[in-house]
C-alpha cells in the first residue's frame, strides 16, 4: 500500500505492547477519548487516563500519593485536575452505599452523556 505524504506529514507505523493476561491492556471509547483530548487541560487528561484505564465498575480509593507515584502527577496538578473533571462532569459525586459518599467516574463527562466530538 502506498500512501501519499504531503511535506508536514510523517508516516507512522504502530507497534502496540502485547497484551494479554500477563501484560494487561484497557479499552478506551475512541468518541470520549476524543472529547478528553479537547476539553481537558493536560493533566485533567492525565487523571483522565489513570481511570479510564481500568474496567468499567471497578472501585478503588483514590489516593494522591498513589496518583503522584503512577502518573508523575504534583499535589497541587492532582487536585486542580480532580477539581476539572468535577466541574465537567467526568467525576460525579453520589452515595455509594449508605452514609459513605464517593464519585463515580464517567468515561464520557457531563454525567455520562457521550456527543460525538
Amino acid at each position: 500500500m502506498y500512501i501519499q505524504l504531503a511535506a508536514n506529514q510523517k508516516l507512522i507505523h504502530v507497534v502496540k505492547a502485547e497484551s494479554n493476561a500477563r501484560n494487561y491492556y484497557s479499552v478506551f471509547n475512541l468518541a470520549a477519548l476524543r472529547k478528553a483530548y479537547k476539553t481537558l487541560k493536560p493533566m485533567s487528561f492525565k487523571l483522565w487516563t489513570y481511570f479510564n484505564a481500568n474496567q468499567d465498575g471497578y472501585e478503588f480509593a483514590l489516593s494522591q500519593k498513589a496518583v503522584q507515584e503512577i502518573v508523575g502527577m504534583s499535589k497541587n496538578a492532582y487536585y486542580a485536575a480532580v477539581h476539572d473533571l468535577i466541574e465537567k462532569g467526568y467525576l460525579v459525586k453520589v452515595e455509594m452505599r449508605e452514609n459513605l459518599q464517593g464519585y463515580l467516574f464517567f468515561e464520557a463527562g457531563d454525567g455520562g452523556e457521550i456527543v460525538s466530538v
